[in-house]
């Protein structure tokens, strides 16, 4: 799997919105653009405006986020949302939608702690301070318009799946099903998979800035101390691909 963040293209989303009034109405492409965070601030800023009224009701209109990265909403309650109320009532404040986009596009399974957040907070600029100070170290995925190049396959399948673990991200490629990980240290290389006779058996080791891992996701090189890459990659260590195959896949 190959990744250049300085020459990876950024993503392209689509905003839909979808007329729960008429059921039988199709959904209806409001706007595309590039770029992961600019695809979240779309769906803050049409789902606050159109999609929840002043008193915490929503509308018939929902809004939906597509893209090769996944497909996203804002959960809305049918009767009552103070969450999205309140903030539809501080949308305007500057950097908020900015900021709720990137906290979402770092973590788009924290969806629903942004919304306890919001809750929480007594002011819009609190809520940016709490949000920038709790996603900090969260990195937005590496974008890709059609997936990045597996280098197994060949083919452009490569997507962000998920955190695992927490802090790691993990990428698939859609036709071979290898899965690989992004380096969290130095954010331009994945982590290739070796296998050695020690305990534990695996070693994960960047191939870019030679940071190792073992199974237990325990840095063996830690930063600030000086190490030779091959010392601490264990006996006899041999690379080995993963492969993860989804449920429906495996029929």
């Amino acid at each position: 799997m190959s990744l250049a963040a300085s020459e990876t293209p950024k993503v392209s989303w689509q905003l839909w919105s979808n007329d729960y009034f008429d059921r039988d109405a199709p959904p209806f492409l409001e706007m595309e653009g590039e770029g992961i965070v600019e695809g979240f601030i779309a769906l803050w800023q049409n789902t606050l405006e159109e999609g929840v009224q002043d008193n915490g009701r929503t509308t018939f209109t929902g809004f939906t986020l597509q893209s090769q990265q996944g497909q996203f909403i804002l959960p809305r309650d049918p009767l009552m949302n103070s969450e999205l109320a309140r903030l539809r009532m501080w949308r305007g404040h500057p950097g908020l939608l900015e900021t709720l986009a990137k906290a979402s596009a770092a973590r788009p399974d924290h969806i629903g702690d942004i919304l306890k957040a919001a809750a929480e907070a007594a002011s819009p600029g609190e809520l940016c301070e709490v949000l920038l100070k709790r996603y900090a170290g969260a990195q937005v995925p590496p974008e890709q318009p059609a997936g990045c190049l597996c280098d197994s396959c060949g083919t452009r399948s490569v997507i962000f799946v998920r955190e695992d673990p927490p802090g790691f991200q993990l990428f698939r490629c859609s036709s071979c099903h290898e899965v690989k990980r992004w380096c969290p240290r130095c954010g331009q290389g994945w982590l290739v998979h070796f296998i050695v006779d020690d305990t534990p058996r695996s070693r994960y080791i960047c191939d870019e800035c030679r940071t190792v891992w073992d199974s237990r996701w325990n840095c063996l090189t830690p930063e600030g101390v000086a190490y030779v890459a091959s010392e601490v990659m264990g006996s006899n260590p041999v690379e080995i691909r993963d492969i993860e195959k989804y449920d429906e896949e495996t029929d």
